[in-house]
């Protein structure tokens, strides 16, 4: 007598499924139209520990690490003449044989499960639906969600590759339906960078606003070159599980300011408790940084009243560890002493302690007026202070 997997009781089925990686349950919902509505009512993937949003041209990548599995899956949705090719990878990590006087060096292994076309189906549509259904697979809480725009990162050197020929342009698929010479025409359907991330940020804007219930998201990370890019995406995650916000551009030096108006009036905004904010400097009023316990900002413009209200503010704080500013403009440097007291100086940085009543802990405050115009806050034991005129103002 054969028993198929769809004579199996629920209970039995959903104790399988739990033992199973996320990937091999996602593959097999898409594959097997019997288990979808079984796996899309259960939801025995409960083991997701980041999911992972990398965009390119024309390519969508969704990479999901696994608390349960060592390495990650993901699936990568690229352009084709017919439709798109969906493919679903493992990456696994395994550890050699030691050297007799070297560690151990983890190596990846890299196993593609399957890979499909689906003509007629465009790359967004194929990727929104698997979003959506990873999504709503998680019912605990996710440690990470990063959403990359690679496609606006700066590309390489063009004579250290190959010419942008039509033989190298499209993919092996490619090659196999059209032979050796790529019809011209075919470059009328390439949208440009911005015009595909525009369309992808869409599409996971439009899929969250669709979910019933936030993301629950413990640290979010997101390149942007606008703010209203951030804005897109941000407001959809939970703001009573995110501890942390960090922003940056897929450009080394972006020009454009980030405006940060809305952004700073946000739930999510005022309860993550640390902030990482590259590429771009700001000029937001120094008060909508101060509920951080940590953060690394670029200011356009700083002053000594500035400082001084961070002086206060973070003396009064219990939790607060570390603030660093990189600045361009210092007005009124010549009033920091006048400010904050006499300092140890040797003209090029200052640094000073400050007591902080009730506690065994101290300020330290250092401040490099030379390249690279830094600023730094730390709280922590005076038995410990972080190195004068450094950069790094991290303690050991």
């Amino acid at each position: 007598m054969t028993i198929s997997l769809t004579d199996i009781p629920e209970n039995v089925l959903a104790d399988i499924f739990r033992k199973c990686d996320f990937l091999s349950i996602f593959v097999l919902r898409k594959v097997c139209h019997q288990f979808r509505n079984f796996i899309d009512d259960v939801k025995p993937c409960t083991d997701i520990k980041s999911i992972e949003v990398n965009v390119g041209i024309k390519k969508i990548i969704l990479r999901i690490n696994s608390y349960n599995v060592r390495g990650s899956a993901y699936v990568k949705y690229e352009d084709h003449p017919k439709g798109c090719v969906v493919s679903y990878h493992k990456q696994g990590m395994k550890l050699p044989p030691p050297a007799p006087e070297l560690p151990p060096v983890p190596t990846h292994s890299r196993l593609k499960l399957k890979e499909c076309i689906h003509e007629g189906v465009e790359v967004m549509t194929a990727f929104s639906k698997d979003f959506e259904a990873v999504i709503g697979a998680q019912r605990s809480k996710i440690e990470f969600f990063r959403v990359h725009l690679v496609c606006l990162r700066r590309p390489e050197c063009p004579t250290r590759n190959s010419p942008m020929t039509r033989s190298n342009v499209f993919s092996k698929a490619d090659r196999k339906t059209f032979g050796s010479v790529i019809p011209y025409t075919m470059f009328s359907n390439f949208d440009t960078p911005e015009s595909f991330t525009l369309r992808v940020l869409n599409e996971l804007e439009r899929t969250l606003q669709s979910h019933k219930q936030l993301l629950r998201v413990e640290n979010f990370f997101m390149e942007v070159i606008q703010c209203k890019q951030l804005l897109q995406i941000l407001p959809h995650i939970d703001s009573q599980y995110l501890k942390s916000i960090e922003i940056s551009s897929p450009k080394i030096y972006p020009t454009e300011e980030l405006k940060m108006d809305k952004l700073v009036t946000l739930d999510q905004w005022r309860q993550a408790r640390k902030l990482e904010l590259r590429s771009f400097y700001v000029s937001t009023p120094i008060i909508n940084f101060l509920h951080f316990n940590s953060a690394e900002v670029n200011i356009d413009s700083v002053c000594c009243e500035d400082l001084k209200t961070m002086q206060q503010a973070f003396i009064s704080s219990e939790k607060f560890k570390r603030f660093k500013i990189a600045y361009n403009n210092f007005e009124g440097r010549e009033n920091l002493v006048k400010t904050f007291g006499e300092a140890e100086t040797n003209g090029k940085w200052y640094f000073w302690i400050f007591p902080i009543p009730g506690s065994e802990n101290v300020l330290f405050l250092n401040v490099i007026l030379c390249h690279p115009h830094t600023i730094c806050f730390t709280r922590c034991p005076e038995s410990t202070p972080p190195q004068k005129g450094c950069v790094n103002c991290h303690y050991t």
